[in-house]
């Protein structure tokens, strides 16, 4: 692995890996589930918002750990490549 952008972790049913530019419109479907947000200091967004969220998310794949980051990974089932979910570390603060 070169850097954060090349992690890609495969487990048995499923595959987590960063976000890439065509995975916005399913994330941002999925991202629309209100009782997702029951766990969450989130609100549902609208799509504008979710795409300066989306693209500061893939941005943050090129911040080191002495700055300010945020890695956020796209899990997805292995078999079907359907988006299921997110995972990451980091603060969720952007501008």
């Amino acid at each position: 692995m070169n850097t954060i952008k090349d992690l890609r972790i495969e487990t048995d049913r499923l595959v987590i890996r960063p976000y890439k530019e065509e995975d916005l419109m399913e994330c941002y479907r999925l991202m629309q589930d209100e009782s997702l947000f029951n766990y969450l200091d989130m609100e549902v967004m609208s799509l504008d918002e979710y795409k300066r969220l989306f693209h500061w998310l893939i941005g943050s794949y090129d911040k080191g750990f002495d700055e300010d980051f945020k890695y956020s990974f796209n899990i997805t089932l292995k078999e079907s490549g359907v988006h299921i979910g997110w995972c990451g570390i980091g603060g969720l603060v952007y501008d």
